[in-house]
């Protein structure tokens, strides 16, 4: 038995390790910060993130996703909030977390000039905040697969060209959070400690799938390369070593993620539309 939890889509995740935790609303657990892309209310501040402009297909909506064991899709819409996973059986008293991590991106590896997460992040920029238990922490496979035998998979590396030690690197675009021995598990609002999903399973391992994913969203191309725009989503959220201390502009100083090749990037294929990212 077990359950295993994939967050995906534009979330901010952070992982309690030795001697760093998380700002959570319940201390020693994890937290993933849903981030807000494009404001509705029609604030062009909100909607234009260090100078991008960003338009209403760039608006998103958080699903929980899973099959249950009678077959059926479940697709459930998670209102903005504050909630936490409860997870039965779940008995781990730290995070184990496992290598493949690192095939998650992180924002001071794409950009040099990100100092640190602002602390606390500004409510205005997040959507929802999800704390979930330890267990163990993993990757899901690097993206995009390989086509076929010939053709190896795409390499990831920052817009200015400048490769650091990190890059070019495989990217995957779910982070994993396994709870091998739990059979039921609830997402619950912190607000009336009320359950809005339960789900149980007699499956070998359940897939509950946490997703924060846009209408519609495509790489810009530049030349024989795409860059990867919406990213700057995330950049909001931190310190920067610049003039203002706020993120780089778009178009002048501002580092995308970038790859090259036409099946970089498949904008029909839901969730790779954006990556989680891992805090600093």
């Amino acid at each position: 038995m077990g359950i295993t939890v994939a967050f995906a889509g534009l979330m901010l995740i952070c992982v309690t390790e030795d001697g760093k935790f998380c700002p959570t609303a319940e201390a020693g657990k994890n937290t993933a910060w849903v981030i807000k892309a494009y404001d509705d209310k029609g604030n062009d501040t909100a909607n234009t993130p260090c100078g991008w402009p960003g338009d209403k297909d760039n608006m998103t909506t958080t699903y929980v996703r899973y099959t249950d064991d009678y077959g059926n899709n479940i697709n459930y819409p998670l209102n903005p909030g504050k909630y936490y996973l409860n997870v039965y059986n779940s008995s781990f008293s730290r995070n184990k977390i496992q290598e493949s991590i690192n095939n998650l991106p992180r924002l001071h590896d794409i950009d040099s000039k990100f100092i640190k997460i602002m602390t606390p992040l500004n409510p205005e920029y997040l959507l929802t905040t999800i704390n979930f238990p330890y267990t163990v922490i993993e990757a899901d496979r690097v993206f995009p697969l390989e086509i076929d035998s010939t053709k190896p998979r795409i390499w990831w590396f920052p817009s200015n060209g400048v490769v650091p030690p990190t890059h070019p690197r495989y990217l995957s675009d779910q982070f994993l959070a396994r709870y091998k021995d739990a059979m039921t598990i609830s997402v619950v609002d912190y607000k009336n400690n009320y359950p809005v999903v339960t789900v149980t399973t007699q499956k070998p391992d359940l897939l509950l799938t946490i997703i924060n994913e846009a209408k519609s969203l495509t790489a810009e191309k530049k030349g024989t390369y795409r860059d990867l725009p919406y990213l700057l989503w995330y950049n909001r959220l931190g310190l920067w070593d610049t003039r203002t201390g706020e993120c780089p502009e778009y178009d002048v100083d501002a580092y995308l993620l970038r790859c090259k090749g036409a099946d970089c990037h498949q904008p029909g294929a839901k969730v790779t539309t954006f990556w989680p990212v891992m805090r600093p």
